[in-house]
């Protein structure tokens, strides 16, 4: 088994591979892309945009 990779070092290589990785453009991507996900994960569980439980709100 492998040791475990420190983020920064994760980050520092993913940085030289590509110079862009943390632009602007690109940070403000994964923002909306985690938004989608999280908003997806909870209308599959059921529950509103902010959160609540669906069912309740009925």
């Amino acid at each position: 088994m492998t040791a475990p990779s420190h983020w920064r070092v994760v980050k520092a290589a993913a940085h030289e591979i590509d110079p862009t990785w943390d632009s602007e453009e690109r940070i403000e991507r994964r923002a909306r892309m985690r938004r989608r996900m999280l908003r997806e994960q909870r209308a599959a569980a059921g529950q509103t945009p902010d959160g609540r439980d669906a069912a309740s709100d009925q």
